[in-house]
């Protein structure tokens, strides 16, 4: 038995997974590379794919492509692969809905990647907000007022954006319509605001802007050397 296709399957229905994931944070899956479940995932998909190929070889199930069956050229790897590519789509985007009362249901193979997949992204999802407030909070400690986080972020923008004063004035805005709460305590909305900060631009550019040991100038960027003493 070869088991090269089941492999070639398993690597392609992972990497699409681990990609289509890791699209969801680009900017702060650094906080999930020590979460088994962020890596749960891919392999989830991974074993569906291969489960998927073993099933269509026993029933003897055909893949066309443009009224050609792949089949016929013997060629178990091409079948593999695009069996490993297109496991994800399949599943996802080939399903019935329905309607009972005022709820929408599925019906279809998505029903099947249900069983797990809601409870890993739920998961992940819980860990990367719960690793962003840990990350974040020790620094926003270092800023008294909600007005000395907004002056660091305007004046020290990335520098590569075309009209800086037009998005600081448009992100500012943004700011303040959904994620400020006038309501909440300023050191809430500090985290909030350095949250969204780093998830919109990046480790690198919050660790420039939010340096570990603020200085005491908010619109100074510059990180304070570490005392000897």
């Amino acid at each position: 038995m070869d088991f090269l296709p089941y492999f070639i399957c398993f690597i392609l229905a992972a990497f699409v997974a681990y990609m289509a994931l890791s699209s969801q944070y680009p900017n702060t899956s650094f906080l999930l590379r020590r979460y088994l479940p962020y890596y749960c995932y891919p392999f989830f998909w991974g074993i569906l794919s291969v489960v998927t190929y073993l099933c269509m070889d026993l029933m003897n199930i055909h893949i066309s492509i443009v009224q050609t069956d792949i089949d016929r050229f013997n060629n178990f790897y091409l079948k593999a692969t695009i069996v490993g590519l297109f496991t994800k789509s399949v599943f996802d985007g080939f399903n019935f809905k329905y309607s009972i009362g005022s709820e929408d249901r599925i019906i279809g193979l998505k029903n099947i990647s249900e069983i797990i997949e809601p409870k890993i992204l739920n998961a992940v999802k819980d860990k990367h907000d719960n690793s962003l407030r840990e990350f974040v909070e020790p620094r926003s400690k270092g800023y008294k007022t909600l007005e000395d986080v907004k002056k660091r972020i305007s004046a020290d923008l990335p520098k590569h954006l075309e009209d800086k004063k037009y998005f600081a004035k448009t992100y500012m805005l943004d700011l303040d319509d959904e994620v400020i709460k006038p309501e909440d305590p300023d050191w809430a909305n500090n985290c909030k605001v350095m949250e969204n900060f780093l998830i919109t631009f990046g480790k690198r550019t919050f660790d420039r802007v939010f340096p570990e040991q603020p200085s005491e100038d908010p619109t100074d960027s510059t990180p304070q050397p570490h005392k000897v003493e």
